[in-house]
C-alpha cells in the first residue's frame, strides 16, 4: 500500500499586502499554518513544491501580493515552545 507523501514545511515571507496573503493562507491551509509575525508564516503541506505553494496563494501572479517562499527541512533557533511543538507535530517522526 503506498504511503501518503510526508509533510514539508514552507516559510512564507510576505513583502506587501499581508492581509490578502493571510486570507489566502487561511482559506487554502486552514489547519496547516502558523503565523510567526506580521507577514511571516510557516505552512505544512504534503507533496507540494515552493512553486505550488506560490500558485495556491496567488503569489505567482501577484494576485494577493509579493512574497518569498522557502521550503525547509531543518530548523534551529530560539522561540516560544509552541512553535517547536507545532513544527514537530506537522513533520511527525521524520525529524525526531
Amino acid at each position: 500500500m503506498p504511503s501518503a507523501p510526508s509533510q514539508s514545511l514552507f516559510l512564507i515571507l510576505g513583502r506587501d499586502n499581508f492581509e490578502k496573503i493571510e486570507a489566502e493562507i487561511k482559506t487554502k491551509y486552514p489547519n496547516d499554518y502558523y503565523q510567526l509575525g506580521d507577514g511571516q508564516w510557516i505552512i505544512a503541506s504534503a507533496g507540494e513544491t515552493t512553486r505550488g505553494v506560490c500558485d495556491q496563494l496567488g503569489i505567482t501572479t501577484a494576485r494577493t501580493g509579493n512574497a518569498v517562499v522557502v521550503a525547509f527541512t531543518n530548523y534551529f533557533g530560539r522561540a516560544n515552545k509552541e512553535i517547536w511543538e507545532w513544527m514537530a507535530a506537522k513533520l511527525g517522526a521524520q525529524n525526531a
